[in-house]
């Protein structure tokens, strides 16, 4: 058995079958033990699996040379092969700035004919054993596994066997949309991830990543088989590719990493990796607007979205916000881009000039790949569809009250119409900001008319060709896209289902079949993946949470909005409302307002991987006030809860703590060195709290100006008789700030309106103004 390894794993070969292992140097760590490295596929019209016999004394080690990480050893293996003319190498690399091991395969074909490759397996159990290749380090019984879904929309989440995985009962109408159609019989697996998964044990708080760098050439993903006696299995997608002579394929980098801690940012350094393989670069910057689709949703014309930008532009000092995007409803039929219905006689660029001449940026809604049986692309272009073998269209799913089909991007009249599609949104158009909807559909299992390309390649390919159309300048926004995909692409990515106005799913007034369902639209499953996928945002792209919706002529209680909007303005995130701008109430308006501007932070998200619905939250802030913490506490309930919230639940120190209930509007000082008080949560509600601990000086303790409760402060300067602040809300706003003064003040002076200065307590005061400009207060002793 020979050897190598980093500061965190040990690898080694098994001379005898050349299987390999990867154990970690800390035993409490999952290890993989005589894991088989297989590729599948057919040659000649046979069916092969083929087992990659590692030889530890063919074995070629180097230093540095690979562009991914530095300073690193990497080793080559040469496995013999059976099928003459076929030719295999296995690249492992172990990162010393990283508690990693990652490998690869690359296939050549150097003269054996056309080969077709269905599946290479990453990890697997060695034919020739019957122990599993998984080696826990501790309890199967403390076990969770984290999966991350195939795109935007699919269930990601921690499962147990206790709280197992949700999977879609909706069948052909749901699962197109939120399964990877490679995936065979994925119901046998405990547990079944796409492109990354962590396998945790909850008891030692020690795991492991399991996944991929990137997924340019092929779709991976990672299987828990069971509770009892788990093992691990990892594999990329070949999709029966056919690898034609003097061609090569290669698998994207496979990862092992080792994680430490349950909260968000403990796989942070995955998501770095990941962005440095994909070349990650995108617009940084958080957009906030208006998009149409969540109170309109197909029933828009221009004299709509007029009076919507004109209540927006009459309210833009109180509201400010930079975009305004025209969602779907305005093509005549999905896949007919260059034709419009009625309520659009001039189409969409006259709109976009009006926008622009608002002030605003003008966006639009796009699905250049999925296809509407109705349309007449679908007539005109039967070739342009992608289709089964048997000739019928595939199914793309259930959308707009019909089954969707889906485009052969491989064909090059299709992919060249998709090209024209976006240059004529971006060039003539005028649309900057283009939102990229049911991308999925380009990956769709099927025949394509380039037969030597994997569904990923298919994707990333069109994806390419986008961005390439649009330019570095165009703000694209992913939506139901495959997310290792759209990595270097993208600005943005929706990273959850669609929201609603109802807390849980229905369909008109159906709510008792799909109340379980992970992805049909509603607020809870939008909530769940907007924290379960928090920690991509500012690392792989800006995170898309979806719309905040504030109306209160809706599903959704008063409370359930508190908490949609809470959770998506901590996401830092986008910050895009979607309500009938001319009907909201001045009660309503001002609660939006109060999350603006958007944060760029990012939020941790407390037992990411333990809980399948996490229910705490932490952002760190600093600024002119210097450091505080936001946190937030969902009740899932479906019933008020009491709940005492201590400093290690949330990962304070303990100590004294002013706490600021920003729905409640009311301060507290926590009574109890590791406690910050009881708090009563309406079911479906959420605590949104400033904390900060409490000194014996001047303080600003709480605010309803923004709901970072600080933000807004660009200036403080306390001295033993004057504190002097500045407040920049940057909007026109009336509201409140809450202050602990310790010795009674003498005098408050503002070079803004001050409605009321109120002492609440015996050194709690309020301090009510009236801002349409940053101003300065003054307070004396």
């Amino acid at each position: 058995m020979n050897q190598y390894s980093n500061s965190a794993f040990a690898f080694s070969i098994e001379q005898r079958d050349g299987t390999f292992s990867i154990e970690p140097v800390d035993s409490s760590f999952p290890a993989i033990i005589n894991a088989q490295i297989t590729v599948s596929g057919s040659y000649k019209n046979k069916p092969f699996s083929l087992p990659l016999v590692l030889d530890p004394q063919s074995a070629q080690k180097r230093s540095g040379g690979l562009k991914l990480l530095s300073h690193r050893d990497h080793i080559m293996f040469h496995p013999e092969t059976s099928i003459p003319g076929l030719d295999f190498e296995v690249v492992f690399a172990f990162p010393l700035e990283q508690p990693a091991v990652l490998w690869k395969v690359i296939i050549s074909n150097q003269n054996a004919g056309a080969v077709f490759i269905d599946r290479i397996d990453l990890i697997s159990k060695s034919s020739e054993k019957k122990k599993p290749c998984l080696h826990l380090g501790g309890s199967p019984q403390a076990l969770t596994f984290f999966v991350n879904g195939w795109q935007s929309w699919s269930f990601s989440g921690s499962i147990s066997s206790s709280t197992p995985q949700l999977r879609s009962r909706l069948g052909m109408l749901q699962n197109p949309m939120i399964m990877d159609a490679g995936l065979k019989n994925e119901s046998r697996f405990a547990g079944i991830a796409d492109m990354f998964a962590v396998l945790f044990d909850k008891e030692k708080e020690k795991g492991c990543l399991f996944g991929f760098l990137s997924q340019k050439k092929q779709f991976g993903h990672i299987a828990l088989t069971s509770w009892k006696d788990p093992d691990i299995y990892m594999w990329a997608d070949g999709d029966g590719a056919r690898l034609d002579t003097h061609t090569t394929l290669q698998t994207d980098w496979a990862v092992a990493l080792q994680v430490e801690g349950s909260d968000s940012d403990c796989a942070n350094s995955y998501f770095d990796m990941a962005a440095r393989e994909n070349k990650v670069s995108f617009n940084s910057k958080v957009l906030a607007g208006w998009c149409s689709w969540y109170q309109y949703y197909q029933n828009i014309n221009e004299p709509v979205l007029r009076e919507n930008l004109k209540v927006l532009n009459e309210y833009k000092e109180e509201f400010p916000l930079t975009l305004f995007q025209i969602d779907d409803g305005f093509e005549s039929s999905v896949g007919d881009w260059f034709s419009f219905k009625a309520g659009f006689p001039d189409g969409v660029s006259s709109l976009a000039q009006e926008i622009k001449d608002k002030g605003y940026q003008p966006g639009l809604w796009l699905a250049p790949y999925i296809i509407q049986r109705s349309s007449n692309l679908f007539s005109k272009h039967p070739d342009w569809i992608l289709r089964k073998a048997n000739g019928k269209p595939v199914n793309a799913g259930f959308g707009w009250n019909a089954l969707t089909t889906a485009l052969d991007i491989t064909n090059p009249y299709a992919a060249d119409y998709v090209r024209k599609v976006i240059a004529r949104a971006v060039e003539s158009w005028k649309y900057p900001y283009l939102k990229l909807d049911f991308l999925y559909a380009a990956a769709l299992k099927g025949k394509y008319s380039d037969p030597t390309k994997t569904r990923a390649q298919v994707l990333r390919k069109g994806l390419e060709d986008i961005r390439e159309i649009a330019g570095p300048s165009t703000y694209l926004v992913g939506c139901g896209l495959p997310l290792g995909s759209g990595l270097g692409i993208v600005d943005s990515m929706r990273i959850g289902p669609d929201v609603s106005d109802s807390w849980t799913p229905k369909y008109g007034s159906i709510r008792f079949v799909l109340d379980k369902e992970p992805s049909v639209p509603s607020a809870r499953n939008s909530l769940r993946n907007i924290l379960t996928r928090a920690n991509m945002h500012g690392s792989w792209w800006v995170n898309d949470p979806d719309c905040v919706l504030v109306r209160d002529q809706s599903g959704l209680t008063l409370a359930e909005v508190q908490t949609l909007a809470s959770v998506i303005a901590l996401s830092g995130g986008s910050l895009i409302f979607s309500d009938d701008l001319t009907a909201l109430t001045t009660e309503r308006l001002h609660l939006a307002a109060q999350l603006l501007p958007p944060i760029s932070s990012q939020m941790i998200v407390l037992k990411w991987l333990q809980d399948q619905y996490p229910s705490r939250m932490r952002v760190k802030m600093e600024g002119a006030l210097g450091k505080w913490d936001i946190l937030a506490q969902i009740n899932w309930q479906d019933k008020e809860s009491i709940d005492e919230l201590t400093c290690s639940s949330f990962n304070l120190e303990d100590g004294q703590y002013w706490v600021s209930d920003f729905w409640k509007k009311n301060i507290t000082k926590s009574e109890k060195n590791h406690s910050l008080g009881m708090f009563t949560i309406p079911a479906h509600g959420c605590l949104l709290l400033a904390v900060r601990p409490c000194l014996e000086e001047d303080q600003l303790v709480g605010s309803d100006l923004h709901f970072s409760q600080g933000m807004e402060v660009t200036r403080w300067s306390t001295r033993k008789k004057e504190t002097r602040f500045s407040l920049n809300p940057g909007k026109h706003i009336t509201g409140s700030v809450f202050l602990s003064i310790p010795v009674e003040p003498q005098k408050v002076e503002s070079s803004g309106d001050i409605l009321n200065f109120t002492r609440i307590t015996q050194s709690i005061y309020e301090l009510k103004m009236r801002l349409e400009k940053p101003a300065s207060i003054s307070i004396k002793h």
